[in-house]
C-alpha cells in the first residue's frame, strides 16, 4: 500500500532517500546555479547520478540561452551548461569541488599526452 507507493516515488526520483529526510529538514535546502567547466566531458544526468552520489537534484539546464526545466535523465550535460540544482549547500559545494578537481585532472592528462607526442 502506502509503503510501496513511497518506495516507488523514491525510485522514480532516483534519490534512494526517504521522503522528507533530505539531509535534515527543508531549511537546509538551497537552489544554486553550477556552471559546467570546459573539458568536463559530456555525460547524461543518469551518468552523473548526482542524487545518489551527492543528494542533489538538477531542476533545470540553461544552454546557449535555451532553458530546459525538469530535464530527463537522458539529457546530456555539456561544457558551459548552467545547471539549476537543489540540495544542501555543503553537498552542492562538494560536487563543485569534485567537478573542478576532475577538470584539472583531465587538463593535466591532456598536457602530459601532448608533451609525450612532442618531438
Amino acid at each position: 500500500g502506502r509503503d510501496q507507493l513511497s518506495q516507488a516515488e523514491q525510485l522514480l526520483r532516483g534519490t534512494g532517500t526517504p521522503r522528507g529526510s533530505v539531509n535534515g529538514d527543508f531549511a537546509q535546502i538551497t537552489m544554486e546555479t553550477v556552471t559546467i567547466p570546459p573539458l568536463a566531458g559530456e555525460s547524461t544526468l543518469a551518468d552523473l547520478n548526482l542524487a545518489a552520489q551527492y543528494g542533489i537534484q538538477v531542476c533545470g539546464i540553461e544552454r546557449s540561452g535555451n532553458r530546459i526545466l525538469i530535464p530527463s535523465f537522458e539529457e546530456r550535460i555539456e561544457s558551459a551548461d548552467r545547471l539549476l540544482v537543489l540540495g544542501a549547500h555543503d553537498r552542492i559545494q562538494r560536487w563543485r569541488s569534485d567537478l573542478a578537481a576532475a577538470t584539472t585532472e583531465h587538463e593535466a592528462q591532456i598536457t602530459m599526452r601532448n608533451e609525450a607526442m612532442a618531438p
